[in-house]
């Protein structure tokens, strides 16, 4: 599986002066599964902050608990760490790109693996955008429009 992907990161940590408007109006179901807490309450509120409507937020400490939450209910978009317990990142990726129904699933990895054999591994193994922590909310707003204009958040879900 091949899919075009382009690296984000940032030293930069832009606060906005006023809430931006909701740029996806649509409430999306996401996961966030990182090991650190911090993290995946930074990677929330960037969302939020950068106007998107999170109707639901997962969260998982661990691939192995990530993996289940995917099987178990419909998810518009997955964020994830590459070192997480149980079953890594890299390896969470490639179960899931297996699965058919996941064909379509955005998935982000936000990570501190910035080396660029190790970017080459989780584009073949099908993440969709690379994202190298710290990051910036506008690095991540750049991540979220380039995913709605492949049409990959388009599959926002309906019950």
């Amino acid at each position: 599986m091949s899919r075009r992907m382009k690296v984000e990161g940032s030293q930069d940590q832009k606060t906005p002066e006023s809430s931006p408007p909701i740029v996806n109006s649509v409430a999306m179901r996401v996961l966030i599964a990182d090991d650190s807490s911090v993290m995946r309450r930074i990677v929330k509120n960037s969302l939020v902050n950068i106007g998107y409507d999170c109707a639901e937020i997962l969260e998982s400490s661990d691939g192995q608990d990530a993996l289940k939450l995917i099987q178990g209910q419909p998810l518009d978009i997955v964020f994830l760490e590459w070192n997480i317990p149980n079953i890594n990142g890299l390896e969470l990726v490639k179960q899931i790109r297996k699965e058919p129904q996941f064909t379509n699933l955005p998935l982000v990895m936000i990570t501190s693996v910035f080396e660029r054999h190790n970017i080459m591994k989780a584009a073949k193994a099908g993440v969709d955008e690379y994202l190298i922590k710290p990051f910036s909310e506008e690095k991540l707003s750049e991540i979220m429009m380039r995913l709605e204009s492949k049409n990959l958040l388009s599959g926002i879900c309906e019950d």
